[in-house]
């Protein structure tokens, strides 16, 4: 349970960093630097990959332990809850075949 309770701190850090980064990608108010395009990709790749891990591990907890999610923090649980919709509303939005179109 703490090792879970680690990841869900370290996959808020990495929403909050997602974020940053698609602010970045969209209003480009940081400039264009080799340093931008790194925390932009590797946001996206671990924070991508941390969301879904952190929450098939809480969906497993879920039904297999029914008090268990009342040790985490519940501000915790619906922040990483959010940053999982944006991620997957954002990867829909870039897969939409209408968006490429001109």
């Amino acid at each position: 349970m703490r090792f879970l309770l680690f990841l869900m701190r370290v996959t808020f850090i990495c929403g909050v960093s997602y974020l940053l980064a698609l602010s970045m990608q969209y209003f480009n108010w940081s400039g264009n630097s080799p340093a931008v395009s790194a925390i932009v990709i590797m946001s996206h790749i671990i924070g991508g990959v941390l969301l879904i891990i952190t929450h098939l591990s809480l969906l497993g907890i879920a039904f297999t332990k029914k008090n268990a999610l009342k040790t985490f923090p519940g501000w915790l649980i619906i922040a990483n809850i959010f940053f999982l919709v944006i991620f997957i509303v954002h990867i829909f939005y870039l897969n939409d075949p209408y968006y490429h179109q001109k």
